[in-house]
């Protein structure tokens, strides 16, 4: 078992700045590795070991950033994802922030932190 992580902390202005830069950064100091099973097996992914991110305003809108065309790189995820709307039956912020679960889903991300809310009030 390596235990020797690497860390990667980024400090931004914004949510935008933190993706942005995190995109840059692991680009040069991302941890390549082929994907061996599932739906992508033989694909190949960077990751970091371990990330960290401060974000120093994190109510500056806009949430998503928008991706400049000279990257080459698409946005993150589409706001409709996030927020509710046309192909989406319910937001992502609905789906983390609650606990509340759809016929078929065995766990959401939610669960825990509305437990957890409900034994302190």
């Amino acid at each position: 078992m390596d235990f020797n992580l690497k860390i990667t902390k980024i400090e931004a202005r914004d949510l935008p700045d933190l993706w942005f830069q995190a995109i840059f950064n692991i680009l040069d100091n991302g941890r390549r590795f082929t994907i061996d099973r599932g739906s992508y097996a033989g694909q190949t992914r960077l990751e970091y070991d371990y990330f960290i991110g401060h974000v120093k305003f994190p109510d500056n809108d806009p949430l998503i950033p928008e991706m400049p065309p000279t990257c080459d790189i698409s946005r993150p995820v589409e706001e409709a994802y996030i927020y509710g709307g046309p192909g989406y039956e319910r937001s992502y912020l609905e789906y983390l922030m609650t606990g509340e679960k759809a016929p078929g889903e065995s766990y959401k991300y939610g669960e825990k932190l509305t437990k957890a809310l409900r034994s302190i009030l």
